[in-house]
């Protein structure tokens, strides 16, 4: 069992993160709760392999890490391709730096075409490493919205 179950497990069967459905201000009622007392419309991940009856799964959160945004522009906003669960795709980064070397001097060689052992200089050097996995499998739980109850508005 992943650290992220263990942790989970610890807090009940629901762990509730917030998902931001707009910004700014909503003219919105609140929605009724449900017998349980879950509002329709709440958004939770669940420790288990489904959502549990009286909830939905949130086909856009899965495979997904979500982010929490203020900026309206970015809510709902995907990135990439979503991610099978267990799956540890293999990724590679593109790097650029510039390193830059001192002249050094060779004390030795005190004559007039000694110009320097090493000039100064800036190199640049860029690249991109090579594919690789982080050997930490994707682990999925179901993110579900608690449905609303039959007649609800």
């Amino acid at each position: 069992m992943n650290t992220v179950k263990r942790f989970l497990a610890r807090r009940g069967p629901a762990w509730a993160f917030a998902i931001a459905a707009g910004a700014g201000a909503c003219a919105c009622a609140v929605p009724a709760a449900a017998a349980d007392g879950t509002p329709a419309g709440m958004v939770t991940f669940f420790n288990a392999t489904r959502c549990p009856d009286g909830w939905t799964a949130v086909a856009a959160g899965q495979g997904r890490l979500l982010m929490v945004t203020t900026d309206a522009k970015l809510v709902g906003k995907a990135v990439g391709t979503a991610l099978a669960d267990h799956e540890d795709r293999e990724h590679s980064h593109a790097y650029s730096f510039e390193v830059k070397l001192d002249s050094k001097h060779v004390s030795a060689l005190d004559w007039a075409g000694n110009h320097g052992a090493a000039r100064s200089k800036s190199y640049t050097v860029s690249g991109q490493s090579s594919g690789s996995t982080s050997n930490l499998p994707f682990d999925q739980l179901p993110l579900c919205t608690k449905t609303p109850a039959a007649g609800a508005p």
